[in-house]
């Protein structure tokens, strides 16, 4: 395979990506959100002892805590993507080969072999291309024709090393199932 494309990611565009990428991580903070909230609803009618400070910090903390994590889930993403942006948002060579994947702007060359990446995603807008847990290549489908978007679809999901998207019949699918028989020939080399 041998798929270049050319485009220029739009600030909008990045974040929704990242936050694309990032959502089982976010999802987790909104349940840490619902817990610290539903414990602080607890603790508040407890009377721990001491001095009125004590009783307020005691009380207070796990709706503090919430609030914080909530900042960061809804601001702090727009704001992380908006600091990086004249560095991301300019015009974009990527190509995806069978060997890895090229990223060129005018400020950096990239190539990253296939066996570097931790998770290969296709979403409806997306392809996201997880390097480690927060580093991830989002390059939106508006830069692929319609056949060449199947054809990098097809090939992301069947090297995707994390089997999100097709798991190999009667193998067991998920995290952690690293198998390379499993995925096929050459997909679990290191490049």
């Amino acid at each position: 395979m041998n798929v270049t494309v050319e485009f220029e990611p739009t600030v909008d565009e990045l974040e929704r990506g990242v936050r694309t990428g990032q959502r089982r991580r976010r999802r987790a903070f909104w349940i840490v959100i619902a817990v610290l909230v539903v414990l602080g609803f607890a603790l508040w009618p407890l009377d721990p002892g001491g001095d009125g400070s004590l009783k307020a910090a005691i009380r207070i903390w796990p709706f503090a805590l919430a609030l914080g994590f909530t900042y960061q889930l809804l601001f702090l993403t727009k704001r992380l993507v908006r600091k990086v942006a004249d560095r991301l948002c300019r015009p974009t060579r990527i190509t995806f080969t069978d060997e890895g994947f090229r990223y060129e702007t005018d400020l950096v060359k990239s190539e990253i072999g296939w066996g570097s990446f931790a998770k290969l995603e296709e979403t409806p807008e997306f392809f996201i291309l997880h390097v480690v847990k927060n580093q991830m290549h989002v390059v939106p489908k508006r830069a692929f024709g319609p056949e060449q978007a199947a054809e990098v679809g097809a090939f992301l999901t069947a090297r995707d090393p994390a089997h999100v998207h097709a798991p190999v019949q009667g193998a067991q699918a998920g995290p952690g199932r690293s198998d390379p028989e499993e995925r096929g020939p050459a997909a679990g080399t290191a490049q």
